[in-house]
């Protein structure tokens, strides 16, 4: 998209069209025909002028006409407010959830013991998912993974079995 489609498409997302948007700028129409054609010598609109007007328009194509041109992406801020009390709430959950983990892994070396060095032994995986963005897996006597950004939220404790 180039600049003066970009002027045109906030001016038709803005109720009352363009006669507001040259309102809102404190311009006349010619005026503002004339930065938006680049006439009688006026420049092309101020980025300050064009945040007023993606402001207006309620939209982000500024940003996004701006990211387009530097080989980027626009992501929007996150709107989730998560507070001091939900923050230590949360990592509650999680410190009884790892607390479980290791709960699982003493049980294991108490009654097996140890690693085996049997070739195609069968054992026990378990999926412990601490938070949303967090897995940990163990197998007993085999080995402790964690997986980091896994699209699952469970909170449950399932046990599966498995052959290596």
């Amino acid at each position: 998209m180039d600049k003066r489609a970009l002027i045109n498409r906030m001016c038709e997302r803005v109720t009352g069209g363009r006669a507001v948007a040259t309102a809102y700028l404190g311009m006349s129409e010619s005026k503002f025909n004339n930065h938006l054609y680049e006439n009688k010598g006026a420049r092309f609109f101020s980025v300050d002028e064009l945040v007023a007007l993606q402001t207006l328009s309620e939209s982000t194509w500024v940003a996004e006409y701006f990211a387009a041109r530097s080989n980027a992406i626009v992501v929007p801020a996150p709107s989730a407010e998560v507070d001091t009390v939900e923050l230590h709430h949360m990592s509650l959950n999680t410190a009884v959830k790892r607390s479980a983990v290791d709960q699982l892994i003493l049980d294991a070396i108490r009654e097996h013991g140890g690693l085996m060095n049997k070739p195609n032994r069968k054992f026990w995986m378990l999926t412990v998912n601490t938070s949303q963005h967090e897995t940990v897996k163990f197998a007993p006597r085999c080995r402790f993974t964690v997986s980091k950004n896994t699209a699952t939220a469970d909170q449950a404790v399932a046990l599966h079995k498995h052959t290596e």
